[in-house]
């Protein structure tokens, strides 16, 4: 059998790489001629650019906020995800593009150019300052930063523009690995990054969920190809540095290999991934990856996206608000809010605090983890403290208090936690004569 000729731009190449997958792999590969899959290809394929799948959003004020923290637009744009297949199975019907997303796609792009080797990136500092409109002051928490929505000249616009409108050549078995705080829209940079992809008439390999299959898109149509296909195949049918989207877990347990992350891989992945420390230190311990650190929504996003929720009923802004400031900025747990679950949240908070042990939460946070005790999992932790980037700088984590309520709510039980344990050492202390005189003026004031 010979070996298709790996040029990315033929569509030739695209058609003889199918025929081959069709013929020697039959059981593991599947034209799709109808569904889902396919509509959202014939509707999208080559048909750019983006701005003709956007959509004015009407901004709907429901009086609930009196003072605004930062002007909200009148109007806002987004991708249009009603009625188009695959995108229905979101709980918006439209996919705000963060300045965020557009951040993170220059550098995955700069990251490619460099042939996958970290860098400071200083030569892209003026596209990524366009591409976040001036938002890089993170808004978060009772604590806020509000940072003001600076226009940019029409040379950054033109350089913003540029790559997004033009994605690099993927590099193959290299991971780009997108991750950050649960809720923070992880999911769809993943399907904007596949309708950027499809517009433009790039092949892409997309997988999302814990399924045994992965779409691959190209000139010729849709593929559905599942997973126990041999790493030998793979090389075989697809180009090297095939981008593949990729959203969960990729599959980290022994004998259960997975085409992404398989030794000499012929994919370029982006693959956002959750949080947890185990997944993202099998991703890390995978030669050629990179992982980036996603911020979360701001007070603005969180008011602006309210309106492209799906479900009849939505949070006020007012509590949109509450949450978030109490809370943290999960729009997830901000929208799936109900009419007592503030209370509920709030007393789950405190039980949460009281079980966490101040000395392995202060080592995992020198190690920037979230903190774990024997009590609690990282779900627990991630109700307490937020990943972001550190210092602005999007390869490198930090992990803080999601709000100052928390931080107030953590000190303060950990205050009476250790005033309690500095009256034990003091009775104990002062019951010896010898210690009484010397010691008693220290622990005096704090066991009063």
């Amino acid at each position: 059998m010979s070996t298709p000729n790996h040029d990315n731009d033929s569509v030739l190449w695209n058609c003889e790489i199918d025929r081959h997958l069709l013929e020697y792999a039959p059981s593991y590969v599947e034209f799709q001629t109808f569904g889902a899959e396919s509509e959202l290809w014939e509707k999208l394929w080559k048909k750019g650019p983006l701005n003709t799948w956007c959509k004015t959003v009407p901004v709907t004020r429901d009086g609930t906020t009196t003072n605004d923290r930062i002007p909200i637009p009148t109007t806002f744009r987004a991708i249009d995800a009603h009625d188009c297949p695959v995108l229905d199975e979101l709980p918006v019907s439209g996919i705000f593009v963060r300045p965020e997303y557009r951040k993170c796609m220059i550098y995955i792009n700069a990251w490619l150019r460099r042939g996958g080797i970290p860098t400071v990136f200083e030569d892209v500092e003026e596209e990524v300052e366009c591409a976040m409109g001036g938002q890089f002051k993170l808004v978060t928490g009772d604590r806020r930063v509000v940072g003001l929505d600076a226009p940019a000249s029409d040379h950054c616009h033109a350089l913003v523009n540029h790559e997004i409108a033009g994605t690099a050549d993927g590099l193959a078995d290299r991971t780009f690995v997108v991750t950050g705080h649960p809720g923070i829209g992880k999911t769809l940079f993943i399907y904007y990054l596949l309708i950027l992809r499809l517009i433009c008439g790039l092949p892409t390999a997309f997988h999302i969920g814990q399924t045994n299959n992965f779409y691959f898109f190209d000139s010729s149509g849709v593929y559905n190809i599942n997973l126990s296909l041999s790493s030998g195949s793979l090389r075989r049918f697809f180009p090297k540095g095939t981008w593949a989207l990729v959203d969960g877990v990729i599959s980290s347990l022994e004998g259960q290999g997975n085409i992404f992350s398989s030794p000499r891989s012929p994919f370029f992945v982006v693959h956002a991934c959750p949080p947890q420390h185990c997944h993202l230190n099998y991703i890390n311990r995978k030669i050629g990856s990179e992982t980036y650190y996603m911020l979360p929504f701001s007070w603005k996003e969180l008011m602006l996206c309210r309106h492209l929720l799906r479900r009849p009923e939505v949070p006020t802004e007012n509590d949109t608000s509450r949450w978030y400031d109490r809370f943290g900025p999960s729009a997830r747990a901000c929208y799936n809010q109900s009419t007592d679950a503030y209370v509920i949240h709030d007393l789950a908070i405190a039980s949460i605090v009281r079980r966490f042990d101040w000395n392995s939460t202060v080592a995992c946070l020198q190690k920037n983890k979230y903190p774990l005790s024997a009590s609690l999992d990282e779900s627990d932790s991630q109700q307490l403290f937020l990943l972001i980037p550190r210092y602005r700088y999007p390869f490198a984590p930090a992990i803080v208090f999601i709000s100052g309520y928390i931080l107030d709510s953590f000190c303060d039980h950990h205050k009476d936690h250790y005033k309690r344990e500095l009256q034990t050492i003091f009775s104990l202390v002062y019951e010896h004569p010898h210690s009484r005189e010397y010691l008693c003026h220290v622990f005096e004031d704090e066991a009063n």
